[in-house]
């Protein structure tokens, strides 16, 4: 189960590895794309989650805890700017 919230100063990314643990899991993080490896025994996951062009990714937070990844990335405040300069503020 993936979940992903795009809110007004991040975007979070809850995924549920419920039967992995941390060293089973690799993360690839590029400016467009979020990607999650697991591996254990057979069982395997991966996900590929489209990031918006605004997000920070040098200054991502990652926590495993129970099985839960939640990852948070905040979006860069200048890019706000330049939406309300190009709309005239």
């Amino acid at each position: 189960m993936v979940d992903v919230f795009k809110e007004a100063k991040e975007v979070r990314i809850i995924i549920d590895l419920g039967s992995f643990s941390r060293g089973e899991v690799e993360i690839d993080i590029r400016p467009e794309k979020y990607i999650i490896f697991a591996k254990h025994g057979e069982q395997t996951f991966r996900e590929e989650i489209d990031l918006p062009p605004d997000v920070d990714i040098e200054k991502t937070e990652e926590h495993f805890k129970n099985g839960i990844l939640e990852i948070t990335l905040p979006k860069r405040k200048e890019s706000t700017k330049r939406r309300r300069n190009r709309r005239g503020f």
